[in-house]
């Protein structure tokens, strides 16, 4: 094969963000656009924040039911704190 074929061809290396001067204010940018998007889904079809987060009632309510309200209060506390946690680990 010749060596110019695309087939064989290396991924061009990802930029870094030290590529990017003003990485760090984009970020917070993008970080408001996609907190506004994510509002705006919400507001235009709620279904998709039920169906998001039925889940999350249905684990509450069966812990609730086997047990009671404040293990059940406890759970939700600390699943809180691990979506915050991760997220904050995530960014």
């Amino acid at each position: 094969m010749r060596s110019g074929s695309g087939r064989f061809r290396r991924p061009a290396a990802p930029r870094r963000c030290a590529d990017f001067p003003y990485s760090g204010a984009m970020a917070k940018e993008i970080d408001r656009v996609r907190a506004r998007s994510a509002l705006a889904t919400v507001k235009e079809s709620p279904f998709i924040a039920t169906v998001a987060l039925l889940p999350v009632v249905a684990v509450l309510g069966v812990v609730w039911w086997l047990t009671n309200w404040f293990v059940a209060l406890i759970v939700l506390v600390l699943l809180g704190a691990v979506v915050v946690v991760r997220g904050k680990l995530l960014h």
